[in-house]
């Protein structure tokens, strides 16, 4: 049997811990780059006929309603004029 001391028994969970640590980072930074959600305001849609508010990529620029299918239009964000003198 292999004799194993309490040394390097803090060894391999130190770096099992950090394996894990690791893998979950790259999950979180594999779904930031390929899925890119992000759920404010401007990624809301409206859909028009049965009311359904579902979040939309921010550089889709029509989308369909998850629910009745129907094709919806994303209206951009709204430039806010400003008086200058």
């Amino acid at each position: 049997m292999i004799a194993l001391g309490i040394d390097h028994f803090f060894l391999v969970l130190i770096c099992g811990m950090m394996g894990v640590l690791l893998l979950a980072w790259g999950w979180l930074v594999w779904r930031e780059y390929f899925h890119q959600w992000n759920i404010s305001e401007d990624g809301l849609c409206r859909c028009p006929s049965c009311g359904l508010i579902f979040v939309v990529k921010r550089v889709e620029s029509s989308t369909r309603c998850p629910s009745c299918q129907e094709l919806t239009r994303i209206r951009s964000k709204k430039v806010h004029n400003k008086i200058t003198y």
